[in-house]
């Protein structure tokens, strides 16, 4: 399975536009229009790195409900 980066970036380096190209260029606006209303109405989250560090992941954090 090929990157859409790459697929983009052989449209461009062809530097012959014809209708299949241009077709498949707006699909992929239209992928990443949609991911991003996804992302702003909070259904997902941005790809990358999303575990805890390690000092997240193993320090132990104790809170208590005290009134000021």
């Amino acid at each position: 399975m090929t990157k859409i980066s790459d697929e983009l970036s052989v449209i461009l380096k062809q530097k012959k536009v014809n209708q299949k190209n241009i077709s498949t260029v707006k699909k992929y606006l239209k992928a990443s229009k949609m991911y991003d209303s996804l992302i702003e109405s909070g259904l997902t989250s941005k790809r990358g790195n999303n575990l805890m560090s390690r000092n997240e992941a193993y320090t132990q954090k104790i809170k208590f409900n005290i009134r000021p």
